[in-house]
């Protein structure tokens, strides 16, 4: 009902064209769904936490996928050019001269080695694979900086073009607290070089970015980004519809429809390797059964998720590999909506006795989250499952799976980038339980070893031999319930011009390069 009135009454909006336009010459509002932070980009465990800083960093390198063949596609950025050894172990790259931190200090290769350095003695998330590849970062020039990697890693581009890789000022040390690398200050500051900066915060609400005054760009129409913060994606819409924000990503598909009808919007369908799951936690002695696992994979109708609650705009996600990766086999997969084998299944283990009490948590961050669990739940229920739901906020969510605190998680998840080791070796690797990754809290050696040798090995041929084999190992584990891979949904005032949307890179707008119509409000 509350879905229903929503739409009803952003249709009253749009056809009565009632709309509360400010007077925003130079300023965008764009609005973000959930809370944001940490700031630090080597510690924050989610990449739309992260995206209020966009506009304030660079990476060495940028990645985009080639719309054709979905492959990434690298481009200088604070690198001007690099080379790479015939042995793919010594990466040198050269350093554009003409970032400048928001400090006025230029970015150098200093910069760039301290920024690694500090991401391997930190050690979270994706730079935990940089610390296990990289023997060395040196210096050979103020503009010139090598890797030596310890083996080959053919994801190592796409790995520097990672959010978590955002070059940073060497001068946030002067605000380091018992040796934290100055995390907690990065945590509500910026200290990049990128064309804006952080100028003021309030936490769960207000987020403003100004422009680097350091930075030689062209002058820019765009001289303030507000970022605010609206859960509801009902008031994100009607925000929308009054004028008070200019972009909103991730609405749902049943309040598009005013927007596409009023040529005051601009909405973007964006295929996006954005997906949700279900992730068992294998160390929980309740859940050790396969026979329990393979029914819960049984009793979801993955169609209905599709046509009834994503409204098309999603498809069966086959994993744990995307369309495009290396190894990408979804044929094989061996899951598929199938209620008869579902209950068989649950009276196989009746027999052995009652079924263990199971409680799913999930993040809370909107009406979908709350419609996808419940689905879930009553999907299991018609199997003779009984699964109990805990909704909880992010936080909440994210030091549950630190702790390893939970039976069955829901959640969504965003590949950063084309390699499948950004799956495969983040979702199934040990080392990155409790941590952005291994929500399934998984471990086998066979799939272990067949991952290490999959992250250095330079013959593609092998590599996804390697990379198979992994993939049929964990889908017989079956540690994960691989839902829908998502597309997302973006609504722009048309006033806003020079939005170019990737899917790799959906929050990283060249905002400074962008410029702002007259409103043509009625």
């Amino acid at each position: 009902m509350i879905v229903a009135s929503s739409t009803l009454l952003l249709t009253a909006l749009s056809v009565s064209c009632i709309r509360q336009d400010t007077a925003r010459t130079d300023a965008i509002v764009i609005s973000v769904r959930s809370n944001v932070g940490p700031l630090d980009p080597a510690v924050s465990p989610d990449t739309e936490q992260l995206q209020i800083i966009f506009p304030a960093y660079d990476n060495l390198v940028s990645i985009t996928s080639d719309p054709e063949t979905g492959e990434d596609v690298f481009h200088p950025e604070i690198a001007s050019s690099w080379t790479v050894s015939p042995d793919r172990l010594v990466w040198t790259f050269t350093l554009s001269d003409r970032y400048v931190f928001d400090s006025g200090r230029r970015v150098d290769a200093e910069a760039v080695k301290f920024t690694f350095d500090r991401l391997m003695a930190i050690s979270r998330g994706p730079s935990s694979s940089l610390k296990e590849a990289v023997g060395t970062v040196e210096v050979l020039s103020p503009q010139t900086v090598r890797f030596t990697l310890k083996r080959p890693l053919p994801s190592f581009l796409p790995l520097i073009a990672d959010r978590a890789m955002f070059i940073i000022d060497p001068g946030v040390m002067t605000h380091e607290i018992d040796g934290d690398h100055a995390s907690q200050w990065l945590s509500t500051h910026s200290a990049g070089s990128g064309p804006y900066r952080l100028v003021k915060h309030s936490p769960r609400d207000v987020y403003i970015l100004e422009p680097n005054p350091f930075r030689p760009d062209p002058p820019r129409q765009i001289q303030k980004i507000i970022y605010k913060v609206a859960n509801d994606p009902s008031v994100r819409a009607l925000q929308l519809a009054k004028g008070d924000i200019d972009l909103a990503y991730f609405l749902p598909a049943e309040l598009i429809g005013p927007f596409r009808e009023d040529p005051r919007y601009r909405v973007d369908v964006i295929s996006s390797p954005a997906m949700n799951f279900l992730a068992f936690n294998m160390e929980r002695p309740a859940l050790a059964d396969r026979r329990l696992r393979e029914a819960v994979a049984h009793a979801i109708d993955y169609e209905a998720i599709v046509r009834d609650i994503k409204y098309g705009l999603a498809e069966e996600f086959r994993g744990p590999l995307l369309p495009g990766m290396i190894g990408y086999r979804p044929d094989e997969y061996p899951y598929a909506y199938d209620p008869e084998k579902a209950r068989e299944l649950v009276a196989s283990l009746r027999r052995d006795g009652p079924l263990p009490e199971m409680t799913l948590i999930y993040p809370g961050v909107s009406a979908a989250s709350d419609t996808m669990a419940i689905f879930i739940q009553s999907s299991l229920a018609a199997s003779g499952i009984d699964l109990k739901l805990q909704r909880l906020t992010v936080p909440a969510v994210i030091d549950r799976i630190q702790r390893g605190n939970y039976d069955l998680l829901f959640m969504g998840w965003v590949s950063a980038y084309g390699d499948p080791s950004n799956i495969m070796n983040v979702w199934f690797d040990p080392k990155y339980k409790g941590g952005s990754g291994n929500y399934a809290r998984y471990e086998n050696p066979e799939v272990t070893e067949l991952l290490a040798k999959s992250l250095s090995e330079g013959d593609p041929q092998i590599r996804a031999s390697l990379l198979r084999q992994s993939v049929d190992q964990v889908n017989r584990d079956l540690p994960y319930v691989y839902l829908v891979k998502n597309a997302v949904w973006t609504v722009a005032s048309s006033r806003l011009q020079g939005l170019s949307f990737d899917q790799y890179n959906l929050f990283d707008q060249d905002f400074h390069l962008m410029t702002l119509t007259e409103d043509e409000t009625p």
